[in-house]
């Protein structure tokens, strides 16, 4: 995978490792995150001194865009659409698969993957051919935050939109990241509607090349990897910390990944076995009731002092992934140490933290060390 330099914004709100701890003396940083042989890594370049740091899991890339939004503003509650342009015929066709049986195995030994649960297509398979319990993945999904199994209400929330895992691009799955991460952190209850009052699907066309069998390449729309996940105009929105490019390739990487089924109906919600084209634009829509407002209140009080990086940080640091079926919130701390009236979790209980501190960036890289090095070798304190 090919490194990417994400700059920061000089004008950033103060820093912030764990709720309630700041810093305004540190200009902004420059993070480089990319791929080691075969290991993942994240580089954090403070002024001239540079620490590599290897973490158990894949570091989330981040990647926030910037791209304009449309709000909803209607109070419906079943989806709507919004016209979507193209300019080229559309196509499913996916092309031969990128995606090795050694990269797969990779991903497996770094647990990203559970062993046998992924599949290659194979070589003659240029459109994509799921079996009954598969769902289209891409290879970058994962680092920007992707794990199975699923929470369900992640699933909930693609099945509200109507959109499937191969529709979506990477950064999108950052951003839900962020939603089930404050969610379930802030007491909040991760619905789908509480998404859509700060979220909406954006479209990304974008063209490929296609030769037919008479050998003439025609430039066509695929129906894939073009909707991303941004915040709504009139949602609060905490700063972006990166460039909104991946690799142009990065479709090419596709492979299969199992689901579980339901066990009554033998189904799953983002199970399509046939690709098909994409109508116009989901949009949802919800009405504007105090249960519908609860995250959009908690994301504009934490959107003043926190950035994209430092929320990522949060959850990189205790090792959760916030996508994954199965980590709940099961200890907070004291109300006195609630910050801007927001709950806050007992991080040495609920993610095998051993000390909460204050103190400056410096200390906040060595605290990354000694979170990733030590959460089971019982070293000695950082701070």
């Amino acid at each position: 995978m090919r490194k990417s330099d994400i700059a920061l914004p000089r004008a950033i709100p103060p820093r912030k490792f764990w709720r309630g701890k700041t810093d305004f003396s540190r200009p902004p940083l420059l993070y480089k995150w990319g791929c080691s042989g075969g290991g993942w890594y994240a580089f954090f370049a403070f002024r001239r001194r540079t620490l590599l740091l290897h973490s158990a899991f894949v570091p989330l890339r981040l990647s926030f865009s910037s791209s304009p939004i449309v709000c909803a503003t209607a109070n419906s509650l079943g989806p709507a659409m919004a016209p979507k342009k193209s300019k080229f015929p559309p196509t499913t066709f996916f092309g031969p698969t990128k995606m090795t049986l050694a990269m797969l195995g990779e991903m497996e030994n770094q647990g990203v993957l559970t062993p046998g649960l992924g599949r290659v297509p194979p070589e003659t398979d240029t459109y994509a051919k799921p079996r009954e319990d598969e769902v289209v993945v891409f290879k970058d999904f994962f680092p920007a935050g992707l794990r199975f199994p699923l929470d369900p209400a992640v699933v909930d929330i693609f099945a509200r939109y109507g959109v499937f895992l191969h529709h979506m691009t990477p950064n999108s799955f950052a951003r839900v990241n962020l939603f089930m991460w404050l969610s379930k952190t802030c007491r909040l209850a991760p619905t789908p509607e509480n998404f859509a009052r700060v979220m909406r699907v954006h479209y990304q066309p974008k063209s490929i090349s296609v030769r037919g069998s008479d050998g003439v390449s025609t430039e066509m729309e695929p129906q894939y990897g073009c909707y991303t996940f941004a915040f709504q105009h009139t949602a609060p929105s905490p700063v972006g910390a990166s460039k909104n490019k991946w690799p142009g390739d990065w479709s090419s990487f596709w492979f299969y990944h199992k689901v579980p089924l339901d066990p009554e109906t033998k189904r799953h919600p983002l199970v399509v076995q046939k690709l098909g084209n994409l109508g116009d634009t989901p949009k949802v829509d919800v009405a504007r009731i105090p249960a519908n407002e609860a995250f959009m209140t908690v994301l504009r009080e934490v959107s003043k002092v926190l950035s994209m990086r430092d929320i990522t940080e949060e959850f990189v640091a205790c090792g959760c992934f916030p996508l994954r079926e199965g980590w709940t919130i099961s200890s907070w701390a004291p109300s006195e140490r609630e910050v801007y009236g927001l709950p806050m979790p007992n991080f040495s209980e609920v993610f095998g933290l051993r000390k909460e501190c204050k103190f400056f960036f410096a200390k906040t890289i060595r605290t990354f060390v000694f979170v990733f090095r030590n959460r089971c070798s019982g070293g000695g304190d950082p701070c």
